[in-house]
């Protein structure tokens, strides 16, 4: 699966865009995090949350560290039966 770009671009613009590229290394470190930990449609949280992965890495890790604490068993079953617990992340 790859992401979709052209669609990231139109709900959050061009500027985004950019923004990512300037941040490309963060960016995929943060990708690649959460597919180690075994999350499968890891495009669908990027393309719906794409600001959560420009989190500088540390703290990213930290915070998905902890909403997967806190959601317990099946974590990643529950986010995709609901994305906007990914969001959450961007609250703490």
């Amino acid at each position: 699966m790859e992401l979709d770009m052209k669609k990231i671009q139109e709900l959050f613009g061009k500027s985004f865009i950019q923004e990512m590229g300037d941040n490309k290394e963060t960016f995929i470190e943060n990708i690649e995090y959460v597919v180690s930990l075994g999350y499968k449609d890891v495009f669908e949280l990027v393309e719906h949350y794409p600001e959560t992965f420009l989190i500088d890495s540390i703290t990213f890790k930290e915070k998905v560290d902890h909403l997967l604490e806190s959601l317990g068993v099946e974590s990643f079953e529950k986010i995709e039966e609901n994305i906007e617990i990914w969001g959450s992340i961007n609250e703490n």
